[in-house]
């Protein structure tokens, strides 16, 4: 990572300053980016910037061999995925904004739209759980209330479908234990929460709450004991180096973390990075058919 990026910034705004100053631009300046100015070779790291990864652990790199880490991890695992939401960014969303009857959330959301249309820009690297977020000025789909997200609605021709794993987090934790009589159990289980005694609905709620905090639960502490064993292994692992999780992310907690918190940031990542691997193949899946994908949604993909 010898690379000058300011020299590079520097150079690229030059470029287009001297393309703006031609009456007649033969191509868009407005959507060109340093990358199409690059040498291929560098298109790599530089998109990790681009995107708001590099900054951040760029001036530790060299000290913290936890940050070279993260550097591969991300140009490993995820640099197909941001290429990936780069191209989806450029497709408009249409908005609806009659749906919005809040004034001020009328006069936020107003402002990332021209035309009915919004576009989203993604950023892979903000949160510490790994989950995506979206980038300041635009829409902040994964913060708007159900209510909200009315106003997003699909083109003509188009309808909008949002499709999830059922139980993922849960079911995380279960497949990622070492007890193979266990995880049999859940094997080819559709509904995890009907197995347990009690309402099903009530059960979902308590077992994600007893899943990442440290209160008991005398069912689930019974019969999901080799989730227990699981968390306390992850955690004492920390105690004596870094750790990361099955996908190789280097996760951002310490052994000051208090073990439900440690537990919690490993599955979430767990959670993010399998979207992730998802996300590219049905990106590949739907190359050249007319159904696209509109933006993964945490656990979740929503399709046009």
């Amino acid at each position: 990572f010898n690379i000058d990026v300011y020299k590079y910034t520097k150079l690229f705004n030059k470029v287009v300053s001297h393309l703006k100053s031609y009456k007649v631009a033969k191509f868009d300046i407005e959507n060109l980016s340093m990358l199409d100015l690059m040498d291929p070779n560098l298109v790599n790291a530089f998109y990790l910037e681009k995107l708001g990864c590099l900054s951040s652990l760029y001036e530790t790199f060299m000290k913290d061999s936890r940050s070279s880490k993260t550097l591969a991890f991300y140009n490993n695992h995820l640099f197909e995925p941001m290429k990936l939401l780069k191209e989806i960014s450029k497709e408009p969303i249409k908005i609806d904004l009659s749906t919005i009857l809040d004034d001020n959330h009328f006069k936020s959301i107003s402002k990332m739209v021209k035309d009915g249309n919004t576009c989203l820009s993604f950023d892979v690297a903000r949160l510490k759980n790994g989950r995506l977020s979206t980038r300041r000025g635009t829409l902040s789909v994964f913060t708007l209330s159900k209510k909200l997200r009315r106003c997003i609605i699909a083109e003509d021709d188009f309808l909008i479908c949002h499709i999830d794993y059922v139980s993922f987090q849960p079911r995380i934790a279960i497949f990622l234990t070492n007890d193979e009589q266990f995880k049999d159990k859940f094997q080819d289980v559709d509904d995890l929460y009907s197995l347990f005694d009690g309402n099903r609905d009530d059960n979902k709620i308590q077992l994600i709450s007893w899943l990442f905090s440290n209160q008991p639960n005398e069912q689930f502490d019974k019969k999901m004991r080799s989730i227990i064993d699981l968390r306390r292994t992850i955690y004492n692992k920390l105690q004596n180096q870094p750790i990361e999780n099955i996908y190789g992310r280097p996760l951002n907690v310490s052994k000051d973390n208090k073990e439900n918190i440690v537990f919690q940031n490993y599955i979430a990542t767990t959670e993010s990075d399998c979207l992730f691997d998802v996300f590219g193949e049905v990106y590949r899946f739907l190359n050249g058919r007319k159904s696209k994908i509109m933006f993964p949604f945490h656990d979740s993909i929503v399709f046009k």
